[in-house]
């Protein structure tokens, strides 16, 4: 469906919520008990600039990169990359939870200090699994949760992991039924949140509409003690006539269990899939759309606007999307020739730099994730692993 060219404003109900002041965020991360990552300080980049060639590892499902190490999920089993020294290393962490094949940029991976959060898709009996490794990276402990297949039936699993808590989601099927479970680093339950139900809210901006949330736990945030929720299977929108899977961001304080806030799509077009995905950067609220890969930054504190991101490209769906520091990366695995990457400042939203595959049929851009001043972006095939300059 063709866009529609309409005007509203971000508005979110109940744009208040808890002070963030002198809380860590994701450039400033507390060192993990035992040692960990060092605080890294943000800089301006101008230039990007691959590491090495690709890495031939098999039917990519999802990547991340904790402190110089690439983390590579193929089909149950995790690889690292050794960034530093353009080699790769066999890391067999877990093995089994199904094929990923025809599914992959549905699979979620996160990164916080030492550990790493992974969610399963609809594949296997084994959802999620949070792995805390050992200061050098060599050693892990994975926990893992399994649930009836009613209940994480659906592609997105959200995860997310930080200094204080892990967070995983269930969304059967993209309905409107969908939970986020939040525990304390001791894995004792802390707070479960379920999805809102259909009816009216009021906005900020005093607008009224009906709200239809759907898949919601397919995606999340940490920040602090608040989570940001996606469910990017959702209805409607204020101040649009379009009703399929346009998306909304929910916030809510995990201490008190109280919403803080609902975030809708700017992008008024059909299946925008708002929520696709949601990074913390800084205090940087970076949430993208899984149709277009419009991506828009966020107050953290006050959930308001403060820039758009429109890549150039109409490779629409499946668009992936992570963040950190000043930058995203936004992936198009079926942009003509291969697949493309791009990132940007999210700051400015200036466009830094364009990645693209060796060959034409690889769907460059499956998976992608940024950490300090390192990318790694997977294909069907192989990872690619660029530095920021």
């Amino acid at each position: 469906m063709a866009e529609q060219n309409i005007s509203f404003s971000p508005v979110m109900l109940k744009a208040t919520g808890p002070s963030f002041e002198n809380l860590p965020t994701k450039e400033n991360p507390p060192a993990p008990q035992g040692g960990g990552v060092p605080v890294w300080t943000p800089q301006d980049y101008t230039t990007v600039s691959q590491v090495g060639s690709k890495v031939a590892v098999g039917n990519i499902s999802s990547v991340s990169i904790i402190d110089n190490k690439t983390f590579v999920w193929v089909n149950g089993l995790l690889y690292s990359y050794d960034i530093n020294q353009n080699s790769v290393d066999f890391f067999k962490v877990f093995s089994g939870g199904g094929s990923f094949s025809g599914n992959m940029h549905y699979l979620r991976s996160k990164a916080y200090g030492n550990e790493l959060a992974l969610s399963n898709g609809n594949d296997g009996s084994e959802r999620v699994r949070f792995v805390n490794f050992s200061e050098d990276l060599n050693v892990a402990t994975v926990y893992s949760y399994s649930a009836a297949i009613a209940q994480y039936k659906a592609f997105n699993i959200g995860v997310d992991v930080s200094d204080k808590y892990y967070a995983r989601g269930s969304n059967p099927a993209n309905s409107s039924s969908g939970s986020v479970y939040i525990q304390d680093k001791n894995l004792n339950s802390v707070r479960t949140i379920n999805c809102p139900p259909y009816g009216q809210v009021t906005y900020a901006n005093g607008v009224t509409g009906t709200i239809n949330p759907r898949g919601f736990g397919s995606t999340c945030a940490l920040y602090g003690d608040t989570i940001f929720i996606g469910a990017y299977t959702s209805g409607s929108i204020p101040g649009s006539s379009i009703t399929s899977q346009m998306g909304l961001v929910f916030a809510y304080d995990i201490i008190t269990g109280n919403q803080l806030g609902i975030i809708y799509s700017l992008t008024n077009i059909s299946d925008a899939k708002f929520g696709k995905d949601i990074f913390i950067s800084g205090d940087n609220l970076v949430i993208s759309t899984g149709k277009t890969g419009r991506t828009f930054v966020y107050d953290a504190n006050t959930m308001t606007w403060k820039k758009s991101i429109i890549p150039n490209t109409t490779a629409y769906d499946n668009a992936q999307m992570s963040a950190y520091g000043n930058y995203c990366v936004i992936s198009f695995p079926y942009h003509t020739g291969g697949g493309i990457a791009y990132v940007y400042n999210i700051n400015t939203g200036a466009l830094l730099a364009s990645m693209t595959p060796d060959t034409t049929t690889e769907n460059f851009g499956w998976s992608n994730y940024i950490f300090e001043d390192k990318i790694t972006v997977a294909s069907a095939n192989g990872i690619y692993v660029y530095r920021l300059s």
